[in-house]
């Protein structure tokens, strides 16, 4: 939604227009499922216009779900050059397979020997796809983002049990998860949740 009050998918406005500069964030605003962005300098999105004309744009994200963000990363002091758009891209979740939904859950029936293996074992991976995502996550015990309660104790609880849930994840983590209890020798099943549904937007 810009000052002309239009309002435009930021996918659909970014792939016609390229953000040019200077851009810089001058409020953000974080409300529950909102996120809403004031952004000035150069207007990009109306195409063509004159060098050194100026406008303001409000970036909005709806239905944004529990997760991580910086909020320090806004509030520096911007000045009129500044690039603070420079990093800015939009893709499709559906093109995400890290974000699909948790619709494979796996049930060890045997403790495992070395959770935290396994543990690591998500986390580089996770880290490599540069997923905005931890195992907490994913793995039973641990909690959510939206708890904030450590809960390692309670993940390595859960693990010495004889017969337990151990993660929830999309198909796409599920090798993960696999390889890392076949490496310890724990029998385990997946059980596929065909009812599961996730909406469909831009991350």
């Amino acid at each position: 939604m810009d000052d002309d009050t239009m309002r435009t998918p930021l996918g659909d406005l970014l792939e016609k227009r390229t953000i040019q500069h200077p851009s810089r964030i001058e409020s953000v605003v974080i409300s529950t499922g909102l996120i809403e962005m004031t952004v000035g300098g150069y207007p990009w999105r109306l195409g063509d216009q004159d060098p050194h004309s100026t406008g303001q744009l409000c970036l909005c994200f709806e239905d944004v779900a529990f997760g991580k963000i910086d909020v320090t990363a806004f509030c520096k002091d911007s000045q009129m050059w500044e690039e603070d758009l420079e990093g800015l891209t939009v893709i499709r979740l559906v093109d995400v397979p890290w974000a699909q939904p948790c619709d494979r859950s796996v049930y060890c029936h045997a403790p495992i020997p070395d959770p935290i293996a396994l543990y690591v074992a998500l986390e580089k991976h996770l880290h490599s796809l540069s997923a905005l995502k931890t195992p907490e996550d994913f793995l039973n015990g641990l909690g959510s983002l939206s708890t904030g309660r450590p809960s390692m104790l309670e993940f390595l609880r859960i693990c010495n049990s004889q017969s337990f849930r151990i993660a929830e994840v999309p198909e796409a983590l599920l090798s993960v998860i696999a390889q890392a209890l076949e490496k310890q020798d724990v029998s385990f099943d997946i059980v596929r949740h065909r009812d599961r549904s996730q909406k469909r937007g831009f991350g």
